[in-house]
């Protein structure tokens, strides 16, 4: 599985509406249902997963947008979780949606690391943090941008004609 999301991106992969159970985030659609877009009968299993990677990493990517508008420029993405332990090369489809170094802490529980470091600042401003273990950083690799950009506005085009409300366009 790695070495597909490693290899260079192919057009003929069909996009996706990754709404398995909804839509959680940008427009919070409930029933949003996934829909696959592009599939033929040259479609195989592997395009159809790689599809689906690059289509909820296009939804990170406008997840970071909503982002950038409030709080401006991203300085690193911090990424963890199980599917980062066990399929690292997510990681890479994320840092070229979003052309930019994805970092994986690699440690239990590291959802709680904020709650700590938050507590911390007020029970012990002074005491030095320990810095989380991270893994390997994935790099964008800059000749996919064009490809990823397309994607997001192929996403984005299918987004508006069958999940948006009219009040969301």
């Amino acid at each position: 599985m790695n070495e597909l999301l490693l290899a260079r991106p192919e057009p003929a992969t069909p996009l996706v509406l990754p709404f398995f159970s909804g839509e959680r985030s940008t427009g919070w659609a409930a029933d949003a249902r996934a829909i696959f877009f592009g599939v033929s009968a040259a479609t195989t299993p592997a395009m159809l997963i790689r599809g689906t990677v690059e289509s909820v990493a296009v939804s990170y990517a406008r997840i970071a947008e909503h982002l950038h508008d409030v709080a401006g420029e991203t300085k690193q993405i911090v990424a963890s979780g199980r599917v980062t332990q066990d399929l690292p090369a997510v990681l890479q489809v994320i840092a070229d949606v979003l052309q930019t170094q994805v970092i994986p802490v690699i440690m239990k529980r590291v959802t709680l690391r904020g709650t700590a470091l938050i507590s911390l600042d007020v029970l012990a401003p002074n005491v030095a943090r320990a810095e989380p273990v991270v893994g390997e950083t994935r790099w964008p690799i800059k000749d996919r941008a064009a490809y990823y950009s397309a994607r997001k506005q192929q996403f984005q085009h299918h987004y508006e004609a069958v999940v948006a409300t009219p009040t969301d366009r």
